[in-house]
């Protein structure tokens, strides 16, 4: 199930040329700084279609930063899973970060992380991932994994 995007392009034919025009070389060190944050070669490049949950004293309450967890690791799979990693800049954001989109093996890196529930599609503010999972119900990102933590966290006796 991870990375199904990707995963179905590596058996395609071309997919790597079309899918991301105008990319950069492929680029061997990169590391996962967060659920939307990488440092490739280096440089603190922020994956500019995608809104990840924010870590630890960043996150606004218990849930953000156990879904910042879960965003980290899934992004941790895709670069491990696939290095071929190439990017497109296309700005820089408030805190000096590349903006950019980022592609692992001729796919969309941000689009994956939305389609697979680990992010929300950015649209110029962050998402809120404190709200009751009723809410997410209408179609938020995370519904599953945000329900399933919500559910052990009641069986916990911690909600």
């Amino acid at each position: 199930m991870r990375f199904i995007a990707i995963a179905a392009c590596v058996f395609a034919v071309g997919c790597s040329a079309s899918a991301n025009p105008g990319a950069e070389m492929s680029h061997p060190d990169v590391r996962v700084v967060d659920g939307d944050t990488l440092r490739i070669d280096g440089e603190r490049v922020r994956i500019s279609n995608m809104d990840a949950p924010e870590m630890g004293a960043h996150a606004k309450c218990w849930a953000e930063a156990a879904l910042a967890s879960l965003a980290k690791r899934e992004l941790e799979a895709i670069v491990g899973e696939y290095p071929d990693i190439t990017m497109r800049r296309v700005g820089t954001d408030r805190y000096g970060r590349t903006l950019a989109l980022v592609y692992a093996h001729g796919h969309d890196v941000g689009e994956a992380m939305v389609t697979q529930g680990y992010a929300s599609e950015w649209v110029g503010h962050r998402w809120d991932w404190c709200v009751p999972t009723d809410f997410h119900r209408a179609g938020g990102p995370m519904l599953g994994i945000k329900a399933q933590i919500d559910a052990e966290a009641h069986a916990a006796g911690l909600r």
